[in-house]
């Protein structure tokens, strides 16, 4: 689901499609607040898990160094958040039409790597 605002820095989060964000993704932009602050909002509405998107939309996992969002808060937060880069991000958004609810499958951890998986299906693992 698409955060409303995208930012997710706000803590009343509303959302631009019918579908309710319990048992979801919460999908967000980079910037305006810490990353803390952001997966505090989304797990408070009752996601389980948060993809932030990169507001620097031409950085890519192929050519942007990786780094953790780490280090701006308290370890309150239970739902896997993830990072990925702008151009995955769009890849993201426009492969996958958030108004109209389909069967999108996210897996949040390492196991993906494993299974030898590339490209975007990397980036979100």
């Amino acid at each position: 689901v698409l955060a409303e605002p995208f930012d997710a820095c706000s803590n009343k989060l509303t959302f631009l499609n019918t579908n309710h964000l319990y048992d979801k993704i919460l999908v967000a932009k980079r910037g305006n607040c810490m990353f803390i602050e952001k997966a505090r909002n989304a797990q408070a509405a009752g996601a389980i898990g948060l993809i932030i998107i990169d507001n620097i939309e031409d950085s890519s996992f192929s050519t942007s160094p990786m780094f953790s969002m780490s280090g701006d808060g308290k370890n309150d937060v239970e739902i896997p958040c993830v990072f990925i880069f702008g151009k995955e991000g769009k890849e993201l958004i426009l492969n996958h039409n958030f108004e109209k609810p389909k069967d999108l499958f996210v897996f949040i951890g390492d196991n993906s790597i494993k299974r030898g998986l590339t490209g975007l299906e990397r980036a979100l693992a």
